[in-house]
């Protein structure tokens, strides 16, 4: 009897103690999941930024492109109008 009488007392820090870390741990747990969540949710809205702004970016490159191809055609006919000068001043020369 004497045994119990002085187990009893340990036996209710022992459950006090696993219930503060259970209380501990629950706590732990519910920081982490929000924090996972929070963490989740930041990456999908960076995701969604990055993307649009790689659209942005694709559309650029295609004006660029574009710009591109224009003002190779302009110098084109630059480098013919220059030939064809060419031609009048050595024809012009001659005669």
């Amino acid at each position: 009897m004497k045994t119990l009488l002085e187990a009893s007392p340990w036996a209710a820090f022992l459950f006090w103690v696993l219930w503060r870390f259970d209380q501990f741990n629950n706590r732990i747990m519910t920081e982490s999941q929000k924090r996972e969540e929070r963490l989740l949710n930041d990456s999908k809205d960076r995701e969604e930024r990055y993307s649009q702004c790689i659209q942005r970016l694709e559309v650029c490159i295609e004006k660029v492109a574009e710009n591109q191809r224009v003002l190779a055609e302009e110098v084109g006919h630059i480098r013919e109008d220059i030939d064809e000068i060419k031609g009048e001043l050595k024809q012009n020369i001659k005669t």
